[in-house]
């Protein structure tokens, strides 16, 4: 895959971290990143808050968030994403455009930071901008399966041929009715070992942009 990262955190993944979790987000969702670090996002991290309830903080997990270039270039908001960044010390972002059709390619990125920048941690969590996260029940999973490759989700195997629709697959991309069994859903959990694993098969295998399918599944 032909793209770089152009934006990334100051200091990625130090020694004590086990687990990095990766949202995938659009670039212009500003609020949406917000209010993951003031709500589950708060936390995890150097400073992290009490979970509700208990007396549960994570320093040992790291958030970032996973976004790529707008369509069109505007200039103001590269000074609010390029200020975002300043601020918060999150952002991790590649050369390709972000679109639903560069899903894929995201969750490729994503492997590509954990081989190269946190080839140590124990897990990467991978989830959207869309979702809540219930971190003291992950940590608590995270610790129970420990070598499991993959972990999460919910199992589907359905092609959608739907050529409007954002996930349709055309026959020519993926010429069977089903994909392998995957996991769709809100999060799933990959292990150490299966980073490298992952992204080098991957480079094998013709793409389809149904994220989860293609990583979890294809590959």
């Amino acid at each position: 895959t032909n793209y770089e990262f152009d934006m990334m955190p100051s200091i990625v993944c130090p020694s004590h971290v086990t687990m990095v979790i990766l949202v995938h987000c659009a670039v212009g969702y500003f609020y949406e990143r917000q209010l993951i670090r003031e709500t589950w996002g708060s936390v995890v991290g150097p400073d992290a808050r009490r979970w509700p309830g208990t007396d549960a903080t994570y320093p040992e997990i790291r958030l970032y968030f996973l976004i790529a270039q707008p369509e069109e270039y505007d200039k103001e908001e590269e000074l609010k994403l390029l200020n975002e960044q300043e601020v918060n010390n999150d952002l991790i972002r590649a050369t390709f455009i972000d679109s639903y059709h560069n899903l894929t390619l995201k969750s490729l990125m994503g492997l590509k930071f954990m081989k190269e920048h946190c080839p140590r941690v124990n897990h990467l969590l991978k989830t959207d901008d869309d979702i809540f996260l219930n971190i003291y029940q992950i940590a608590n999973v995270a610790a129970c399966h420990g070598d499991t490759p993959v972990v999460g989700g919910t199992w589907a195997a359905k092609v959608h041929r739907n050529s409007t629709g954002k996930w349709g697959v055309p026959t020519e991309r993926y010429p069977f009715t089903f994909f392998p069994r995957y996991l769709a859903g809100a999060a799933y959990l990959i292990s150490n070992n299966t980073f490298a694993e992952l992204l080098d098969a991957a480079e094998h295998i013709p793409p389809v942009h149904v994220d989860d399918a293609f990583i979890t599944g294809i590959v």
